[in-house]
């Protein structure tokens, strides 16, 4: 396999001495031997260097990068800065692979020619998406409209990308709470083709220290809120016919709400300024969208308002034109416990 394309491998590690040598073993031990494989220690302050330094002294093909702790985004983009493979995957330091994955996901992408190929992941033992069937698709709606409908995922790590299509494209650094909710439809818009495989060759390690799982802090509600923004947004602007259009304004609509719920100041990474131009520049498809009044009232607040008077109007619209009064017991209930 000398001849076949360099793979860039990229590993955000912190704090993982629980998990990283069964995640480097398996990252080591692929089919697809032509790898470099680049570990970012973004300031680990378990044993989780000296573990990346004991594999880089028996593997030549490890390159370790340490930094300061600024987060997955950033230990990405570090990554994907130092990487010279013709093609880019990533992969967390608390999972694993099987071991067939980059061959598999290579040949697909060299079959037919892809920019991104992916493989379904396995998560407790089973296929996250047993639905999922071998295909490809061409062009920017037909891409989105599968990504719309959630047959192709935000989730980097179970995908092979054409270095080319990755490179200028930057994780939103700060913003560590589904990050790759922006990241991802920033690079779809980039491929011609995206060829996916049916196969779970990426386990998802459930971990209760990971990230998902930690308590929400002020900056990862703000984090998340940020990149769900930009993901509808953007599906919006690329979805390729009036399902998928209103699909995706319906996911941008429930996202709106539970911001207009949140008792969390939406002061970071330019939320409100974005929320307001998001609304604008899609208004006329929200509308559409909104199932009901109190939907509506929520809209045009935005619209017209700043995001305070916004959220009292939308939360006088609930108490006043609520389906129920679990609607109301709901809100209230979010308000006093928050």
């Amino acid at each position: 396999m000398k001849d076949l394309p360099l793979i860039s491998i990229i590993i955000p590690v912190y704090n993982s001495k629980a998990f990283l040598e069964r995640c480097l073993d398996s990252v080591c031990g692929q089919t697809y031997h032509n790898l470099e494989i680049i570990l970012v220690n973004d300031g680990s302050a378990d044993e989780s260097e000296e573990i990346c330094r004991h594999y880089s002294g028996m593997d030549e093909r490890i390159r370790l990068i340490n930094q300061e702790n600024q987060g997955s985004a950033a230990a990405r983009n570090t990554g994907l800065r130092h990487a010279q493979g013709e093609m880019i995957g990533f992969v967390d330091s608390d999972d694993q692979i099987r071991p067939e994955m980059y061959e598999e996901l290579f040949r697909a992408q060299n079959g037919t020619g892809a920019d991104i190929t992916l493989c379904d992941v396995e998560s407790g033992g089973k296929p996250e998406h047993p639905d999922w069937t071998n295909d490809t698709f061409d062009g920017t709606g037909a891409i989105f409209s599968e990504f719309i409908k959630g047959r192709i995922i935000n989730r980097v790590y179970n995908k092979l990308y054409r270095a080319e299509i990755v490179r200028e494209v930057d994780f939103p650094a700060g913003r560590n709470m589904m990050e790759d909710a922006s990241w991802t439809p920033q690079v779809l818009v980039r491929a011609n083709r995206v060829t996916r495989i049916e196969k779970p060759l990426y386990i998802y390690t459930d971990n209760e220290r990971g990230l998902t799982r930690s308590k929400s802090s002020h900056t990862k509600i703000c984090s998340r809120f940020a990149n769900l923004l930009d993901r509808e947004s953007i599906c919006l602007r690329n979805a390729g016919n009036e399902d998928d259009r209103r699909m995706a304004a319906g996911e941008l609509i429930r996202y709106i709400r539970q911001m207009m719920e949140s008792t969390d100041d939406l002061d970071l990474f330019e939320i409100r300024r974005t929320l307001k131009e998001t609304v604008e520049e899609h208004y006329r498809v929200l509308e559409q969208a909104a199932v009901d009044k109190e939907e509506k009232t929520m809209l045009e607040a935005i619209r017209q308002g700043n995001l305070a008077n916004a959220r009292r109007q939308y939360r006088r619209a609930v108490w006043l034109y609520g389906h129920s009064a679990r609607d109301r017991l709901r809100l209230l209930l979010r308000l006093i416990g928050s």
